[in-house]
């Protein structure tokens, strides 16, 4: 019965009346019935609770969590638990539950991802403020022993603050690893001393420019999409524009990185690898 369309599955092991509207209150309700009361939020789970993440919609909100060393894990909705090491400052309460701070958090995730996933949650954490990248590289060298934590260095070292969609960071790494020079991240454009936009990435060798933009679900609303043809009507020089499909599908990334290049006057120094990238067929979870 509960997996009829009068229900909806919040998290693993509780449901809602389909009729309810689905709120950072309502699932917060859920996590509570079912988070053992010494197990510390992880993951997924944990970024969902600082505010980093959000699951797609329509679909429940993941059950991450570390218990304490010895701990049997209780009889219940199945979700992904683990012991962990702590040091000091790694855990935080957040809405009255413990939950691995932002730097771990990050750490964790990124450590277990591709190269360009790893950014992508890192920029995630950073546009937030949830960490400073200083500081990030500086945890990451108290934990240089740790399993992964190389990757991480490597997905550190191209982040940013200011990218702010995991859509944007997969589309910047395809001239950022195909040896471009760095793009410029959602800068002002300056029309008479006025902004008159923000471009996502803005690419420039000598005098030649070009402007990337990463058409998410936000610009397929009517409304927005004719904001952006005004806008992109008022922008000088040549202006590329790419959506999900782009950054989903190697093809296209190889593509997308030969017309960056082109509009530049450059050959692509590098290849684009398929590895650092998330495999295709996987939903982009993040």
């Amino acid at each position: 019965m509960l997996q009829g369309a009068s229900w909806r599955q919040l998290v693993r092991g509780v449901y809602a009346c389909a009729q309810l509207e689905v709120t950072d209150e309502l699932r917060l309700a859920a996590l509570r019935l079912v988070l053992p009361k010494d197990a510390v939020a992880t993951d997924l789970t944990a970024a969902w609770l600082h505010g980093a993440w959000n699951p797609p919609s329509g679909t429940a909100l993941p059950l991450h969590f570390a218990l304490p060393k010895g701990r049997w894990r209780p009889p219940g909705p199945a979700g992904l638990s683990h012991r962990l090491t702590w040091w000091h400052n790694d855990v935080m309460t957040v809405q009255d539950l413990q939950v691995s701070a932002p730097m771990r958090n990050a750490f964790e995730l990124a450590r277990r991802a591709c190269l360009v996933e790893a950014v992508v949650l890192i920029d995630a954490f950073a546009y937030r403020g949830l960490i400073d990248l200083p500081w990030f590289w500086a945890y990451l060298d108290a934990h240089r022993r740790w399993p992964g934590v190389r990757g991480v260095r490597e997905a550190a070292e191209l982040a940013t603050a200011r990218a702010r969609s995991p859509g944007e960071s997969r589309l910047r790494m395809i001239p950022v690893l195909g040896g471009l020079p760095p793009p410029y991240v959602n800068v002002p454009f300056l029309r008479d001393g006025v902004i008159i936009a923000y471009l996502d990435l803005w690419l420039t060798v000598k005098e030649r420019e070009v402007g990337v933009e990463y058409d998410g679900a936000y610009h397929e609303d009517g409304a927005q999409h004719r904001a952006d043809n005004r806008r992109e009507n008022s922008l000088l020089g040549n202006l590329l524009r790419y959506e999900r499909f782009t950054v989903a599908r190697h093809v296209e990334r190889v593509r997308a990185l030969h017309e960056m290049a082109r509009a530049l006057g450059l050959a692509p120094p590098h290849d684009l690898e398929r590895r650092w990238f998330a495999d295709p067929r996987r939903p982009l979870r993040w």
